[in-house]
């Protein structure tokens, strides 16, 4: 938040592409009863991924697949499947198995269940054997009695079930000073959806405040002032500070920042749709022997004493380059410094939330905002009066008495 009541808004902007490896899993169903390893299928093909299984569940998944992706592939866990049997029976027994669909996928000689829908039918029991995943073979255990053809049932049943996982693939977030350059005011603002949607939009900044920065004269004459502060409670600071960090009494330059942009984009979008630069991830931070000094770190600022903390602070300072353009990351950079407030950002706040009682604080030498605004109305168009809601009254009227509205307006607004 800028100390003229602005929003910062950051370098990643909420617009964001889909697009590379699978970079995580998500379990969400660890599952139960597995006593191998399940197989984990990627968009319904083997061999991309593999689990590990702890105490009959599913603990872990991890990636073997070095394919890109457009979108999160549909993942699906099973220690087999489809497998289909039919039985044999002769004189009440059940002499064999026959295999009408060998399955995929097993990684546990699955279950069969013998089933006389009669119920007389008992005691047989058989053992499948398993060969790459797929049923090559039964083995006799006990042929059973009392069965007859038509009514015995063989199941085949998975040996371990229920797990589930979703992934993620790599995400690439775009720049949004990049994104609004065509866009942005003289003072890189934009109006922004607000967090509560119902808001509609709000007026945010995303680079270097260029009003606030003349009003405060931040030229690099001197230190610079702060502009604001972030969620952390720490300063940010224009792109002006000593030379050397822990000396009040050095040289005034400006500090730059240390990303720079990369050369290529391996496994990412594409670079004739997506140029270099679309992307934060399209930029590196490159520390150097400057780094700390005149050169930021990776949050975009440093330790160091400034004329409102003489004794030292970490502070954010925004970034600019020689020709005064907005340079990456603007404000802040890849993190905060310290723990940033939830609240500040993830809650939904605003003026109207003040207590009614509060007091506005206001010194003399603070900004000014909403003076002196003129607006010019283009256009009307007729309407009528829905209502009248009585703001202040005095005690004289009586029923049937008549409102008279007239329209306000300059003279400047009359001649138009």
């Amino acid at each position: 938040m800028f100390i003229d009541g602005t929003i910062a808004f950051s370098h990643k902007d909420f617009d964001q592409i889909k697009f590379g490896v699978i970079n995580e899993f998500t379990i969400t169903s660890r599952g139960d009863g597995y006593l191998d390893p399940p197989k984990v299928l990627i968009n319904n093909v083997d061999g991309k991924a593999r689990s590990s299984v702890n105490g009959e569940i599913v603990s872990s998944i991890q990636s073997i697949d070095s394919a890109t992706y457009n979108a999160a592939p549909a993942i699906t866990i099973t220690s087999g499947r489809n497998g289909r049997a039919s039985a044999i029976v002769t004189a009440g027994r059940i002499t064999s198995l026959v295999i009408e669909d060998a399955g995929e996928y097993y990684t546990t000689p699955p279950t069969v269940r013998i089933i006389d829908r009669l119920g007389k039918g008992r005691f047989a029991d058989y053992n499948t054997v398993i060969k790459d995943g797929k049923i090559v073979d039964f083995e006799m255990v006990d042929e059973g009695k009392f069965y007859t053809r038509a009514n015995v049932i063989v199941d085949i049943l998975s040996v371990g079930s229920g797990s589930t996982a979703t992934c993620d693939i790599v995400t690439w977030t775009k720049d949004r000073v990049n994104k609004l350059k065509d866009v942005l005011d003289s003072n890189n603002g934009y109006y922004f959806t607000n967090y509560n949607t119902d808001k509609g939009n709000g007026y945010g900044v995303c680079a270097r405040p260029l009003d606030l920065s003349i009003s405060l004269v931040d030229n690099g004459s001197q230190h610079s002032p702060i502009l604001g502060f972030a969620y952390d409670g720490l300063p940010i600071y224009g792109p002006y500070g000593f030379t050397n960090p822990l000396d009040k009494n050095s040289a005034v330059a400006k500090l730059s920042s240390a990303y720079v942009l990369k050369s290529n984009r391996l496994g990412g979008p594409s670079k004739v749709d997506y140029p270099i630069g679309t992307f934060v991830e399209d930029y590196v931070w490159m520390p150097s022997t400057e780094t700390g000094k005149l050169e930021l770190d990776e949050n975009n600022g440093r330790f160091c004493v400034t004329p409102e903390y003489p004794e030292g602070t970490y502070a954010y300072f925004v970034s600019i380059d020689n020709e005064g353009n907005p340079a990456f990351p603007y404000l802040v950079g890849e993190k905060f410094y310290s723990l940033p407030v939830d609240s500040n950002y993830n809650s939904d706040l605003s003026q109207a939330n003040l207590p009614t009682n509060v007091k506005r604080l206001k010194t003399e030498d603070g900004l000014v905002n909403g003076s002196n605004t003129i607006l010019k109305i283009n256009s009307v168009s007729n309407g009528n009066v829905d209502g009248v809601d009585v703001i202040e009254s005095p005690d004289s009227f009586k029923v049937g008495n008549k409102f008279i509205t007239c329209l306000l307006y300059t003279s400047d607004a009359a001649d138009e």
